[in-house]
């Protein structure tokens, strides 16, 4: 597994070609916990899935953001699943709705 923190010019090329890619968007109406749960069980669930972009809106603390990544990391390596991780922090809240309306998650 790679987590790597995203640079804000990729983020429209990584949008644009998502193929093979989950999107999970986390902003202040869902908790850690419940974030960590969602996002683990559609990675397990889906094995052609080789990148995920975890989008975190900026109503979520980069610190308690980069703490539920790791725990998804670790998660996944102790079922030996292997996904590469992007993250976007940050997000304003119209750009959230935007890649929610585009993305149907």
């Amino acid at each position: 597994m790679r987590i790597r923190k995203t640079h804000i010019n990729e983020r429209k090329a990584r949008l644009e070609n998502i193929e093979n890619s989950e999107i999970c968007l986390c902003d202040k109406k869902i908790g850690p916990q419940a974030f960590h749960n969602k996002t683990v069980a559609t990675l397990m669930q889906n094995k052609d899935t080789a990148h995920a972009l975890l989008i975190f809106e900026d109503s979520v603390p980069i610190p308690r953001a980069a703490r539920i990544v790791e725990k998804i990391g670790r998660t996944l390596e102790a079922f030996k699943r292997v996904v590469e991780i992007d993250i976007y922090f940050q997000v304003a809240p119209e750009q959230m709705n935007i890649i929610r309306e585009e993305c149907n998650v």
